[in-house]
This record gives C-alpha cells, sequence and structure tokens, in this order.
C-alpha cells in the first residue's frame, strides 16, 4: 500500500512539473511578443491624428547620421614615413658610382642617367673616394629626414604620420611637408655645407642624387578608413524629444521616416511602461488555460491523463505553436499567418478530437496576444483551428492533409473578408489579408505533414495513417502468415471483417479494429500446424500424441509468441495490446475438460493453468476483437447456417464471455453489446449465403453424374475381360 501510494505522489508530481514547465515557456514567449504594433510604412497615408500620450525620445536618423560625418571629417588622414628609405637611395646612387669608376677614360657622360660622370671620376677615383661616398651618404640623409611626399594635395590640412620604425605619430600640417620637387631643391641647398667650394663636383653630385631621390611618405588607405569607421562606430544617436499632446501624425498626412521612427519609439516606451501588467496578464491568461486544459483532461480523457507520454504530447503541441506564431511576429509578417489550425489538427490526430477543440480555443487567444492584441486574428485562427480539426477526424490518406489544409485556407480567407466589411477596411488590405489566411491553412498541412511522422514515432502513437499502412497485406508479417498459417491468415481476414463492421456499429475506431484483428494471432505462424484452421486433411490433428497440458502450453504460447514478433516489427503499441488481450483471460475449454478426464478429483486440477494470462480487453476495440474472434472461429462447426442459426451463435458466445467477465474491464456498454451482436450476424449471413440452384444447371449436373456412372461400368468390365497386364497399362481408376 505504501508503494502505491508513493507512485502515486510521483504521478502527481511529475503532471505537476510538465504543467509548471509548459506555463513557464509560454509566459516567456508570450511575454516577449510586442504589444504594440502600428503597422504603418513610410509613404503610406495615416488615416487618422495621432498625438503623444506623454514625454518621449526618439533616434533621429538623419541628424545621427549627420554627427557620424562630422566626426568622421574630424580623423586626421594617416601617412607612413619610412625613415631608412635614404638606405635604399643610397644603395642605389653608390651603384652607379661604381659603375662610372669602371668607364673608360673617353667615356664623359652616362646614356642611362644623362649625368655628366668627367668630375665624378677623379673624384672617386682619388685617396679621398671614401670621404666623397660619406658625403654623398650624409647628404642623402639630411635631405630624406625632412619627409617627402609625391604628388599631394595640399589643401588637406593637419595630417598624422605614423613612423613605420618607432610606431610613434605626430601630428603635422602637410604644408610644411616636402614635394619630390621641394627635396630635390633642398638637395642644392644643403650641398653646399657638405661639399664646399668644388663647383663642379657638388653640381654633378646635386644632379646624381636628385636623379635617385624618391618620396619616403605614403597614405595609408586602409589605417585612415578603419580609424573613421571606429569614430562613426562610437558615435552614439541623436535623440530628440517629443512632448506630451504634440501632434506627430496628421489624418492624411504622407507619412515620413522621421514619424515612423517618432511611432516606433512611442510604441516601445508604451510596451516599456506597461511590460509589468502585460507579463502579469499573460501569466494569468496562461495559468487559467492550463488549468482548464488540465481538468478537461482529468475529467473526460482518463487515458490521456494516465498517459505520460500523452500529457508531454499535449504541452509540445501548443509550445511548438507558439514558437511559431512568436517567429511569424518577429519576421514582420501577418498575424493571419499564424496556423493555429497545425495544432489543432496535430491534436486531433496524435490524442482526442475533443482536446482538439480546447486546444485550438486557446492557441487562436494565444494568437491574438502575439499579433498585438489583435481580436481579429484570434477569431480567424479559432474558427481554422475548428474547421481543421472537424475536416482531419478519421484522416486516413496523407493527401487529406493537403485538402483539409486548403479548406481551412478558404474558411480563414471568407472570414477575413467578413471581417474586413464589418469594419469597413479597403478592399486591398482584406484580401491581402485574406492571401495571408488562405497561406496558413496550406503551412498548416506543410507542418502537420512535417511533425506527424516524427510525433509517431517519439511517443509511439498510432493514427489512422499509420494504420492503413499496416492494412496492407503485402506487410512481411501478413505475407509470412499467408505462406506458413494460410488457415489463420483466413481466419483473421474474415475476424478483421467483423470486428469493422462491430466498431462501426456503435462509434468505435473501426481501422483499429480491422488492422489489428488481421495481426492478432501472428503468433500461431511457428506453430501454425498445432492450430485446428491449418490442420489439412481435417479430422488428423498434432494434439492427438499430446497431453492435454502439453498442448494447452502450445495453444496459450501464441500469445506471448505474436508480441515477441510483434515488438520484433515495431508494430504500434495499440495493436501489441490487442495481441495481448484477444483472449482476455479465457478458459482453454477443450484441453481443460480433455484434461478433467485423465484425473479423478477435479479439485485437483487448477483452473487458472489452463486460462490465458490476459488482461483483459482494456478497450471497446479489443474487446470487439476477442468476440469477433471467438465467434469466427465457432461460426466454422455450424452444419445449417441459417440466419436463426447464425443469430443464436452469435448470442450465445456473447453471454458466455460476458458472464465469464470478458468485457467487464473496458468501456462497452449493453446498448453496445446489442449493436455489436446484430452487426457480427449481419455480417456472417453474407458470408454464409445460399445460391439458388437453378434449373439449366441442376439438369446439368445430373446428365453429368448419369456419365460418370456409364464410365465407372465401362472400366469395370474392361477390368473383368482384361487380365493380361499390357491390355491394362496406362489405367489405373481408383473408385
Amino acid at each position: 500500500m505504501l508503494k502505491l501510494k508513493d507512485r502515486g505522489k510521483k504521478q502527481i508530481l511529475y503532471k505537476i512539473s510538465i504543467a509548471v514547465l509548459l506555463a513557464l515557456t509560454l509566459i516567456i514567449t508570450l511575454s516577449s511578443a510586442k504589444s504594440y504594433k502600428w503597422g504603418l510604412k513610410e509613404e503610406d497615408v495615416s488615416s487618422t491624428d495621432i498625438y503623444a500620450p506623454f514625454n518621449f525620445f526618439y533616434v533621429d536618423e538623419q541628424s545621427t547620421l549627420k554627427l557620424k560625418a562630422e566626426q568622421t571629417a574630424k580623423v586626421k588622414p594617416v601617412y607612413d614615413f619610412n625613415p631608412v628609405g635614404y638606405e635604399e637611395v643610397f644603395k642605389k646612387v653608390n651603384g652607379f658610382c661604381k659603375r662610372v669608376v669602371q668607364f673608360s677614360e673617353d667615356i664623359t657622360s652616362d646614356e642611362t642617367t644623362g649625368l655628366s660622370i668627367s668630375n665624378i671620376r677623379p673624384a672617386l677615383n682619388s685617396e679621398s673616394a671614401e670621404g666623397v661616398y660619406g658625403k654623398i651618404k650624409e647628404l642623402i640623409k639630411v635631405v630624406m629626414d625632412k619627409k617627402i611626399f609625391g604628388e599631394v594635395d595640399k589643401k588637406i590640412g593637419v595630417i598624422t604620420v605614423r613612423n613605420t620604425l618607432t610606431n610613434t605619430e605626430t601630428e603635422q600640417d602637410i604644408k610644411d611637408i616636402l614635394t619630390l620637387k621641394d627635396a630635390k631643391r633642398e638637395v642644392a641647398y644643403e650641398s653646399e655645407g657638405i661639399f664646399g667650394d668644388n663647383r663642379r663636383l657638388r653640381l654633378e653630385i646635386i644632379a646624381l642624387i636628385r636623379n635617385f631621390i624618391k618620396p619616403n611618405v605614403s597614405y595609408n588607405r586602409e589605417e585612415t578608413a578603419g580609424r573613421r569607421a571606429l569614430t562613426g562606430d562610437n558615435v552614439g544617436p541623436v535623440m530628440k524629444r517629443v512632448k506630451e499632446n504634440e501632434l506627430i501624425l496628421a489624418k492624411g498626412e504622407i507619412i515620413t521616416s522621421k514619424q515612423i521612427a517618432q511611432l516606433d519609439a512611442l510604441a516601445k516606451k508604451q510596451a516599456q511602461t506597461r511590460l509589468l501588467s502585460v507579463n502579469l496578464g499573460v501569466s494569468l491568461l496562461v495559468v487559467i488555460f492550463i488549468i482548464l486544459i488540465s481538468v478537461c483532461i482529468r475529467r473526460y480523457m482518463a487515458k490521456i491523463y494516465k498517459n505520460n507520454q500523452s500529457l508531454i504530447l499535449v504541452s509540445l503541441i501548443p509550445f511548438l505553436m507558439v514558437v511559431i506564431a512568436k517567429f511569424i511576429n518577429l519576421s514582420q509578417l501577418s498575424g493571419y499567418l499564424i496556423p493555429v489550425s497545425a495544432g489543432s489538427m496535430l491534436t486531433a490526430l496524435l490524442l482526442e478530437p475533443r482536446l482538439a477543440v480546447v486546444v485550438a480555443g486557446v492557441l487562436a487567444i494565444f494568437a491574438g496576444i502575439i499579433s498585438g492584441n489583435s481580436l481579429s486574428v484570434a477569431i480567424v485562427a479559432f474558427v481554422g483551428g475548428i474547421v481543421g480539426v472537424y475536416f482531419i477526424i478519421g484522416a486516413r490518406r496523407r493527401s487529406q492533409l493537403i485538402k483539409t489544409g486548403s479548406i481551412v485556407g478558404v474558411v480563414n480567407f471568407i472570414c477575413i473578408i467578413g471581417l474586413g466589411l464589418l469594419n469597413k477596411v479597403e478592399p486591398q488590405v482584406f484580401i491581402t489579408n485574406g492571401s495571408w489566411g488562405f497561406g496558413s491553412g496550406m503551412a498548416s498541412a506543410v507542418i502537420v505533414g512535417i511533425f506527424l511522422p516524427i510525433f509517431e514515432y517519439l511517443f509511439k502513437v498510432t493514427t489512422n495513417i499509420s494504420l492503413l499502412e499496416l492494412s496492407d497485406l503485402n506487410h512481411p508479417l501478413l505475407k509470412e502468415m499467408a505462406a506458413q498459417a494460410p488457415g489463420t491468415y483466413h481466419h483473421s481476414l474474415i475476424v478483421g471483417n467483423l470486428a469493422e463492421a462491430a466498431s462501426e456499429s456503435i462509434g468505435a475506431n473501426s481501422l483499429l479494429a480491422r488492422v489489428a484483428s488481421y495481426y492478432h494471432d501472428i503468433g500461431k505462424i511457428e506453430k501454425s500446424e498445432y492450430f485446428s484452421e491449418n490442420q489439412f486433411p481435417r479430422g488428423e490433428s498434432k494434439h492427438d500424441k499430446l497431453t492435454p497440458s502439453m498442448s494447452n502450453l502450445i495453444i496459450l504460447n501464441h500469445v506471448k509468441n505474436g508480441i515477441e514478433l510483434a515488438e520484433k516489427y515495431k508494430l504500434s503499441r495499440e495493436i501489441i495490446n490487442v495481441i495481448k488481450e484477444h483472449h482476455g483471460t479465457s478458459q482453454v475449454f477443450y484441453f481443460y475438460k480433455k484434461a478433467l478426464e485423465k484425473i479423478e478429483n477435479e479439485e485437483e486440477l487448477e483452473d487458472m493453468s489452463f486460462r490465458y494470462p490476459g488482461p483483459k480487453p482494456q478497450t471497446r476495440e479489443s474487446a470487439i476483437v476477442l468476440l469477433a474472434d471467438s465467434i469466427e472461429a465457432a461460426s466454422r462447426s455450424l452444419s445449417d447456417p441459417t440466419p436463426g442459426s447464425i443469430e443464436g451463435m452469435v448470442q450465445k458466445i456473447i453471454n458466455n464471455k460476458f458472464i465469464d467477465g470478458q468485457l467487464e474491464e473496458c468501456e462497452l456498454v449493453l446498448k453496445d453489446i446489442h449493436k455489436i451482436a446484430d452487426s457480427f450476424t449481419r455480417v456472417l449471413m453474407g458470408i454464409f449465403h445460399t445460391r439458388v440452384e437453378y434449373p439449366e444447371k441442376e439438369e446439368k449436373s445430373k446428365k453429368a453424374k448419369l456419365n460418370a456412372d456409364k464410365y465407372k461400368k465401362s472400366t469395370k468390365n474392361s477390368q473383368n475381360k482384361n487380365t493380361g497386364p499390357e491390355k491394362n497399362s496406362g489405367r489405373n481408376i481408383k473408385d
């Protein structure tokens, strides 16, 4: 008892945890939705006057862009100064001078540079050549230390000069930096102090250095652009104030980008000022709806309430739909596109149509909240959800999803047009919204098509669509049964017809009953020859050589073997339950009686050892298969299957099962049992119907019989006359 109480407490805590987790996720998702949305765009015409209800600030984009431009313009361009650039120039000059020394005496100028070399050669050949080279290098360094540009705009002003060797920066007016032309003049000026009075040598040295000197300052475009971009990013938005009661937008005015910015800021401010109340309101609604769904499930849907996996699925479907709705809202798409009908259709297919109606209502309200408290969106979503439930019930093919989605889309379109006419909305607007509504229906079909097989697999749920796939007689199990146990296969097909008709008569799942009937005896495949329907010729039985207890064990084991086969082939839990329950705890009466004949004291024989382990049928479909199985087997023993004998046999078997208590754990009532009996009788009368023997056929049969008798007599006479083997060869007729 204590263990049962602890288990009950754990189950309650588990269910509470699911509800709390769902509530928190929904509150978080819904609370982050926009509470206000003007739905206006630039260049639209305002249909009303809009005044500021309170003081607020907005971002002035034009002023912000202007400020960014001003700040980035203040960033000085960056130039790189190469302080060791003089070495490269000296290297080239030095190379030239060495070539001059090697020239013959009659060469007085260099054709490649156009320089006169008559005065340079003696100086470079003299004992003081090393000093000349030093002075040349000194002159180059003095000039190039002054920073030399190429072509440059002197109007730039102050620039940032970065020393590439020391990575230090200085600001310098570009007017103080030499151009290449200025640098060449500097060469002449600085040479006077270095080369003195040797005018001819100095002039040739000046010409030489001028020919090789080059700029050592270059513009760094990438560094400049990066600094300006960083400065622009650091510029904050320019905020401007809108005063209380200030006119933001006048009726008939064409909306500008500035007014859109003001309206967005107003909406954001309204959301912030009411954030606490919005969150509190959403929380209360979510809690109320979860309590409503919980009470509905506990009171009217006990099967779902007892199954934790079903409860998780009940929570997952609304959460999935709210997330999709949130994504649509953030994508700035119309709220009419929110596929509420997808949630209701999934609930109807996987769980319960009645629950799907409740889910449709809850999701419709959530869709309205996410769309900015839009009543129109909520109405359209609820209508579409109900229509989806109505048309998806009993769906047996995946193509029906598209059909249902199309119908939902059309109904959404009509509903949106009706609301548009009611609210005197422009035709263009409600036709556009209607298109979004139609898209919602089609999107619902796609979403259901994607998630239905996923949920079927994850939560082991069987829908009519998956049942129809299992009803294919080419299924490996059914093909194996047809080959190994043909009698059982034929028996299962007839049981399927009986169960389907009975289920339809009481409103049970007829497809489940029929498909489960096909598989209910798959456990007989392994030892098919031990079951009477597979024994050929009739009258010969494998059990004649076995003890009653051994025969009983073989018969009972077909249920266990069937469950193992079903699990191996991954059949649905509902079908496995029918295999497990299709005999309930019924007695194997034939072998029980045979066992009684072999003992003197009836009390020594345990009745339970000759009963199936059960459990008894827990569902209406399982109970119907139990009855159909017994009735089909009994119908084979009818010698004269008249309507009266069929009806009497059906009533007798149902009464026996009822008295034996096999139907006490399912949801069948007496009214259902009467309807089931009538449907069984009707189907069996169709199976055992008689044909009228036509006179022509009767006459032909008499003539055929007469000819056969004549043939037999002639054969007998020929056998009496011909005693030799060769005369009777080729004929061996047995009467």
